[in-house]
């Protein structure tokens, strides 16, 4: 399915939500081409952008929320988290409506979100899991319950408030910069070293990180966004560290088939002042892909990685948070576009 961006736009303009509904719900299907999950997110994107608030978003997702097709029931799910700051009870209705829909879907989508959601208030959480205990939505249960454990782990980890407080405001930023990454205080990695296998057993890392994965795919199995803190050493950066061999085959077929996209992200001026695109690679093009392709020194990578060493002081100054969300806006198309693809081959597993 090809995204024509002019049209969507246009729709959201007007607004006409039944046309923008039926023409998703025609080609954003199994079995059918364009990645529907990577479509589904382009969308509320450019909703999210086209609202001049978060009242307007709120708006938008009540809007997709009537509609009958659940495909844009799904885009709903990633517009309602926009009513958090302005009314939480509200904003938990809808999300209890969507993570109870009749497509299992539109329930999946909502489960993720409202786990990420009720990650960030303890209080909320556990009031909930009470109240929904007995919910006949095992999405909603299932939620409900991510929500509640990602919390109790954030306030046992004494030592790591600071990092927990910068996750939430990423929490807030993010539907903005990436809506389709999670930030929550599951992103947030141990603060203790598995000392089973090691000689060393000093039971303590001597740095404190946090990745912020794709909301539909396992942590460690997407392009994410992604910093780390040391007394020596401050690095922010993201994209996809250890891909297995298929995954590493689906984003190099996408390089190939949107080569011009990838090398305007990758090439301009902004993505190449944070150190571009980086990783260990292979002495030659890898089998399938000719040897002379433009693409030739891309698709070597084993790995696509991007970011940079800053100087660790900047993380105790009142710039710090500014710096990490302009290098985030920067990084997110490029973790976008190397999800793509994952995305699709994980919905179509489904």
């Amino acid at each position: 399915m090809e995204f024509d961006k002019g049209k969507v736009a246009r729709w959201i303009e007007r607004p006409d939500t039944a046309a923008l509904a039926s023409w998703l719900m025609s080609g954003t299907h199994h079995g059918k081409p364009g990645a529907p999950a990577a479509i589904k997110l382009k969308v509320a994107g450019l909703i999210r952008e086209s609202c001049a608030d978060d009242a307007a978003r709120v708006v938008w997702a009540e809007r997709l929320m009537a509609c009958d097709e659940a495909v844009a029931r799904s885009i709903a799910c990633g517009l309602v988290a926009s009513g958090w700051r302005l009314d939480r009870e509200a904003t938990i209705r809808r999300m209890k409506t969507l993570a109870e829909d009749a497509d299992w879907e539109v329930r999946e989508w909502a489960a993720d979100l409202l786990a990420g959601v009720l990650a960030l208030d303890f209080a909320v959480a556990l009031s909930l899991y009470a109240d929904w205990a007995e919910a006949g939505s095992e999405e909603l249960r299932r939620a409900v319950a991510l929500g509640l454990a990602g919390r109790s782990r954030a306030r046992v980890a004494a030592e790591a408030p600071p990092m927990l407080a910068i996750i939430e405001r990423l929490a807030v930023d993010f539907p903005r910069i990436a809506p389709d990454l999670v930030a929550s205080p599951r992103s947030l990695y141990r603060i203790y070293r598995d000392t089973r296998f090691s000689p060393d057993k000093t039971p303590y890392k001597t740095h404190v990180a946090a990745a912020f994965s794709h909301q539909v795919l396992p942590k460690h199995e997407s392009a994410g966004l992604y910093f780390h803190l040391a007394a020596d050493q401050l690095w922010i950066g993201g994209g996809v560290y250890a891909p297995q061999t298929p995954q590493l085959h689906r984003i190099r077929e996408h390089i190939v088939a949107n080569l011009r996209s990838f090398r305007s992200l990758v090439e301009s001026p902004a993505f190449r002042r944070i150190g571009g695109v980086t990783g260990t690679r292979l002495r030659r093009v890898p089998h399938g892909f000719p040897q002379d392709h433009e693409a030739a020194e891309y698709l070597k990578l084993k790995q696509y990685l991007a970011g940079e060493e800053l100087d660790p002081q900047l993380a105790t100054s009142p710039r710090f948070y500014g710096a990490l969300l302009r290098r985030f806006t920067t990084l997110a198309p490029f973790i976008q576009f190397l999800n793509a693809p994952l995305v699709a081959a994980a919905r179509f597993r489904l």
